[in-house]
């Protein structure tokens, strides 16, 4: 029979036969390395408190892991960028979970291509009250701080815990591939009440997959392990978008 558990850790008890691992929002909120091109030099940045208020200091990379991240991308002067090496950390966890089974993301971010493109700003954002703002030292502890995820990363470092690619894409275009326009409610004068419920119920659809919002925004990886072919999944038949990790 079917179980579906919300965990908030990981369990440690070895592994089932087959699970499925899902994520939402969740990588997006580890820490991350914050480094800048500055002079010609990669440094990271870290934070002092002086006088009253938090304050930048640029050193070295306290990690040598850090520089070799980032090396085949061309950083340029003065460009932030975030490196999240506790991502791959998480996904050895998941895949540890079971034998056989699938490990899926959805979160924002992108291919290591387009999140360190030359001259791409930072992705560090907060949020407080369904508002955004960039003002990371503002509201200290009581907003969050996010920053996207490196999806090509995350391919990578699962193909050393045994997770192959099973396919990659905008959630707009899984959720049409899984069949979501199906789920859209007719609405005509006959439902009477029912029909202020009707169209809230396909706004809400609408709302997860339009384009330029949280459609195009959150992107949907899925990882395998244990199948002796690939499998097929619904979700990448509209669009799968996996050539670009």
């Amino acid at each position: 029979e079917a179980k579906i558990t919300r965990l908030c850790e990981l369990p440690d008890s070895g592994p089932v036969d087959f699970g499925i691992v899902i994520s939402n929002e969740l990588i997006d909120s580890l820490p991350v390395h914050r480094l800048v091109m500055k002079e010609g030099r990669l440094k990271e940045i870290f934070v002092d408190y002086l006088n009253g208020s938090f304050t930048e200091v640029f050193k070295e990379p306290s990690l040598s892991g850090l520089r070799e991240y980032l090396d085949p991308f061309d950083i340029i002067e003065g460009q932030r960028v975030e490196v999240n090496l506790y991502a791959g950390k998480w996904l050895k966890s998941a895949a540890r979970c079971f034998s056989t089974g699938f490990v899926i993301t959805v979160d924002y971010g992108l291919p290591a291509s387009e999140l360190y493109a030359p001259g791409r700003p930072s992705t560090l954002v907060c949020h407080l009250r369904h508002t955004l703002n960039d003002n990371i030292y503002a509201n200290a502890g009581l907003q969050d701080i996010t920053a996207h995820i490196d999806f090509t990363n995350l391919v990578v470092a699962g193909r050393g815990f045994g997770l192959e690619r099973t396919g990659f894409t905008t959630q707009k275009n899984f959720l049409i591939g899984a069949g979501v326009l199906r789920e859209l409610k007719e609405v005509t004068t006959e439902h009477g009440h029912e029909v202020v419920e009707m169209v809230r119920f396909n706004r809400s659809i609408q709302k997860l997959i339009m384009d330029g919002g949280m459609g195009d925004i959150f992107k949907v990886l899925v990882q395998h392990k244990g199948f002796k072919e690939p499998p097929i999944l619904k979700g990448f038949s509209f669009k799968d978008m996996s050539k670009y990790l």
